[in-house]
């Protein structure tokens, strides 16, 4: 075989199999970038997305139907340059999610143009001069699937909080000192508080806003407390030149994410004790007076 398409293959494989793993350290996070771009609707592709990348990292290490792995590849490289394009261009995002969280492998846009187009040579260099046989051996087949169930795991244990985050744990009640909610904020003892976990971007966030700013107001809870995952200034800013909030928010990276992976998330507190815990878009404080009554 040709030296400079066994490096290339070497290379680009590396490449997807290191962007497939990163992601899979946190795909909610990769899901939310998802969001960010617009999609919301399909961001449960993100797991989807971590699988095919190491299959195709693995594919290209191993020199497994290199023709039909570059083509994919191509394609995968093209479609990723282009959405990272227009989240550049009509919505002012930088962050390419290419490494999931390891912000320092995610690059700047400069950088990012021309690393994929190096990828995409080589990608193009080794489908137009490499065969299309599938043949390997039963030691890489099996070094092969046992990354993939790895990378499964990682993949389905990292999409989802295990803590509170399901509907079935709606009104189980657990103190706070016995969860990770005190390393994010503070409570006393005769208060209530209604503490909102959310992103600048999410959209289920967004539509939750307005009926958050009544919680105070209408007296269903003594304090709102909103925990933000920051991503970028350029985000944090688009939301405040569309909603004006009157409760205190703290900004937190992607250490936020230990309290949950489930944006938005809401926590009902009273007497140091989480009362309610759920996902999804807030109801309007009458609704959610009404359903303490029930409780």
């Amino acid at each position: 075989m040709n030296k400079r398409i066994a490096i290339f293959e070497l290379i680009l494989g590396l490449v997807f199999l290191i962007s497939g793993f990163a992601k899979s350290l946190n795909v909610s996070a990769f899901a939310d970038i998802i969001t960010k771009y617009g999609f919301a609707d399909i961001s449960y592709v993100a797991i989807p997305i971590v699988i095919v990348e190491i299959i195709l990292g693995l594919l290209l290490i191993f020199k497994i139907g290199e023709k039909a792995t570059a083509l994919i590849a191509t394609i995968l490289l093209t479609t990723f340059t282009l959405v990272y394009s227009y989240g550049l261009i009509f919505k002012n995002i930088e962050d390419c999610g290419c490494f999931g969280s390891i912000k320092y492998l995610n690059t700047s846009p400069i950088v990012l143009y021309i690393r994929n187009t190096i990828l995409l040579y080589f990608s193009i260099d080794i489908y137009r001069n490499s065969s299309n046989i599938w043949k390997t051996s039963y030691a890489n087949v099996a070094v092969i699937i046992i990354i993939i169930i790895i990378a499964s795991f990682m993949s389905g244990y990292t999409s989802k909080n295990f803590l509170n985050n399901s509907k079935a744990n709606l009104f189980k009640r657990y103190e706070v000192s016995s969860s990770k909610l005190g390393e994010f904020a503070t409570f006393s003892t005769d208060s209530t508080y209604l503490v909102f976990v959310f992103s600048y971007s999410c959209p289920h966030c967004m539509n939750s806003i307005e009926n958050l700013n009544q919680y105070e107001r209408l007296g269903a809870v003594d304090k709102v407390i909103g925990l933000a995952l920051y991503n970028d200034s350029i985000t944090k800013q688009i939301f405040y030149n569309h909603f004006s909030i009157n409760f205190k928010v703290k900004e937190y990276d992607m250490s936020l994410l230990k309290l949950t992976h489930d944006l938005p998330m809401t926590y009902y507190i009273k007497n140091d004790t989480v009362e309610i815990a759920f996902p999804g878009e807030l109801p309007c404080a009458i609704v959610f007076k009404s359903i303490l009554k029930i409780h």
